[in-house]
């Protein structure tokens, strides 16, 4: 110990200043530290032993440096490494109450299982030492020699709670913090100037994902959870609280797919035609082909004609980023009247692929921008992929307070996480897909889909799409997956119903291949407001075969003549001798005050029309809602009822005829010695 206090010289900070990002920065935990100065001695003989002495200490100050601050770390070699290959390059840090730690090595198909292994041998153990791990995460990356041709450095930590462990390595570097709430918020200051310096010349993209464990207890607990999760983020939209170990995965998976992005660049060549000198083009990456209207584009490329030196000039890039500049010369094309122009490191600002079925080329020539459709970039564009070297740290969570199958989860979300890292190594990739607008929308439904760009390697295997009430949906929301044509360039759509009337929904289409999830890009629109019902619903029901009763109706009625049928239910067998029972369809009738019930002679001449009542019962058939009337027979009586079925859009039900009448009662033994059949009829207005 004495050596590691020689060779460190940290100051505790006793008066709980801030710490510059320097000062932070040589506070970073490194695998290879030992110097100390070799005392001067009059006495050759006491010369040698110190020598001795001092050699020895070396030795020990190497393994203590190494060992003290990370107990039990299982670090592979302390040997600096000077790495030359481009490629992607991975790391690994485990943390409960120590540090079990994988170096940083390139990660390929070859040694995969080396980093999945070494994940699944990670073990539960109490104690989390958060903070110290990201530390030293940062620390590795800063002494590990990369390719020149480095160009994202990202660190991701999975934790499910607090920090109660990096206390004891920070060498009482905290000390002389007023309070443990002030060590705290002091260690938390240096690691925010840890993630925003400069490593090897970049910037840090770090993640963090959290899951709230058993530690995570009270209000105070889970706003110190909320701050650790900013804290371990680059930006606060990188610090994700996910509801669920699925939902980790999602996360892992997300990120995964983000670093693929950030790790490839892009180079566009556009085949574009002669024109006269001064002409302006313009190319649009925005509207549907053929759109004749250039100058509604809002994603561009535009840029002056020369005709001498046969390139674009002054082009200035909308909606899109490119590092090639103002200036790109033409090289030859496959037609003396064309130029070929290569854009490098291209990307659309909205995080999508492009789509070369939304390529336009416009040319001004001084009477405003002019569209051709004999230009068509979607056959002669040309897309190059350059992937570049980068770093990933994986900084995962051990603890105890992970619980029951928790730490298996996160072991399963973290190599799944390194399969896709090397899945976009070995050139596979996730479908491009692109999200339509909604058509068709109603109160209840509208019609969604979206386009296949480009089908991934290896092809996708569903296709469709998610919506919800919130942005971003995903296939954990609402999703109508579209059969057919899987795994080919093609446009889909599918009619979604059951939304709610008047509200907003998010869309996004997607296709998933082994890779993972790919998602379009966000579409949103309004369901439509349910409009105001003007008219009721009715049925009608037979509970039994009885021949007395042939038809139920509601018709208009003047005095006592029948206006008009607005509905009616024959129960009468294809003979048309014997009535059978049953319930009808629903059928749409005028709203509005109804006097129930009359029968009629149907064996009558005249047909004359009498009521059941002589003080009829009044019933008021709301507009919107559903009823059936129903008659049985109890062998004495055929009896008549309303049920309220509900909204048009409800399954409640329940017998809604109300005092001074229950029900509605015809003796049969008057329709019976009257020869009479009985229809019964609900007058309306």
């Amino acid at each position: 110990m004495l050596i590691e206090n020689i060779t460190r010289q940290e100051s505790p900070g006793a008066t709980g200043q801030p710490r510059d990002a320097k000062s932070a920065m040589d506070r970073i935990p490194c695998k290879n530290k030992g110097k100390t100065e070799v005392p001067q001695s009059r006495n050759n003989f006491f010369r040698i032993l110190l020598l001795l002495l001092v050699s020895m200490s070396v030795v020990w100050g190497d393994i203590s440096c190494k060992k003290s601050n990370k107990p039990d770390d299982s670090s592979e070699d302390d040997t600096p490494v000077i790495n030359t290959e481009t490629g992607l390059y991975m790391g690994i840090i485990g943390f409960n109450d120590k540090l079990k730690t994988k170096d940083i090595k390139i990660l390929n198909d070859e040694n995969q299982y080396e980093f999945k292994n070494f994940v699944y041998g990670l073990e539960q153990v109490n104690g989390t030492a958060l903070y110290y791990a990201f530390e030293t995460a940062i620390g590795h990356i800063k002494e590990t020699t990369f390719p020149n041709d480095l160009s994202n450095i990202a660190v991701i930590t999975f934790t499910d709670g607090l920090d109660v462990s990096s206390s004891a390595f920070t060498n009482g570097r905290y000390d002389g913090e007023p309070t443990p709430a002030a060590a705290i918020d002091a260690y938390c200051k240096d690691l925010n100037t840890l993630k925003t310096s400069k490593l090897h010349g970049l910037n840090i993209d770090a993640y963090s994902i959290g899951i709230r464990g058993n530690d995570v207890q009270t209000l105070a607990d889970y706003t110190r959870f909320q701050s650790n999760l900013k804290v371990l983020a680059s930006v606060d939209s990188n610090a994700y609280e996910a509801s669920d170990m699925a939902d980790v995965k999602n996360k892992f998976r997300e990120i995964a797919r983000s670093l693929y992005t950030k790790n490839t660049s892009q180079s566009l060549i556009l085949e574009l035609p002669k024109k006269f000198n001064g002409t302006k083009y313009r190319i649009t990456f925005d509207l549907s082909k053929g759109n004749t209207n250039g100058n509604a584009s809002a994603c561009y490329i535009e840029g002056i004609y020369n005709a001498s030196s046969q390139s674009l000039n002054n082009i200035v890039y909308a909606g899109l980023s490119c590092s090639s500049g103002s200036l790109v010369n033409g090289a030859a094309a496959s037609s003396d009247v064309y130029l070929k122009f290569r854009f490098d490191n291209f990307a659309l600002l909205n995080g999508q692929q492009f789509d070369k079925n939304k390529l336009n080329f416009y040319y001004d020539e001084g009477s405003g921008l002019t569209y051709t459709s004999e230009t068509d970039l979607s056959s002669t564009t040309e897309m190059s992929i350059e992937r570049k070297s980068a770093v990933v740290m994986l900084v995962l969570d051990c603890s105890s307070s992970l619980g029951g199958t928790g730490l298996t989860e996160m072991q399963n979300s973290a190599n799944e996480f390194i399969e896709l890292l090397v899945g976009s190594i070995n050139g596979n990739e996730l479908p491009t897909v692109s999200t339509d607008a909604a058509t068709n929308i109603k109160a209840t439904s509208a019609t969604l889909g979206g386009r296949i760009i480009s089908v991934g390697n290896p092809a996708y295997t569903e296709k469709g799409v998610c919506y919800s009430t919130s942005p971003n949906p995903t296939t954990n929301n609402n999703k109508t997956s579209v059969s057919g044509s899987i795994g080919q360039i093609v446009s889909f759509t599918t009619n979604v119903t059951g939304l709610s009337a008047n509200t907003t929904y998010y869309v996004r289409s997607y296709a998933i291949n082994s890779q993972g999830v790919q998602y379009g890009n966000q579409v949103s629109f309004k369901t439509q407001a349910t409009p105001t019902p003007t008219t009721a619903q009715v049925r009608f029901q037979k509970v039994q075969n009885y021949t007395t009763v042939l038809s139920m109706s509601v018709v208009k009625m003047t005095g006592s003549n029948v206006d008009s049928v607005y509905v009616q239910h024959d129960y009468i067998d294809e003979d048309n001798n014997t009535t059978t029972y049953g319930t009808s369809p629903y059928y749409e009738i005028p709203s509005g005050s109804s006097t129930p019930l009359y029968y009629y002679y149907a064996n009558s001449a005249s047909d004359g029309w009498m009521y059941v009542l002589s003080s009829p019962y009044t019933y008021n058939f709301i507009a919107g809602r559903r009823y059936t009337i129903v008659c049985s027979d109890d062998g004495t009586y055929l009896e008549f009822s309303i049920t309220d079925d509900g909204a048009f859009s409800s399954t409640k039900a329940g017998n809604i005829m109300q005092q001074p009448v229950t029900h509605i009662r015809i003796p049969k033994t008057i329709v019976q010695s009257q020869t009479k059949k009985v229809q019964a009829i609900i007058k309306t207005p």
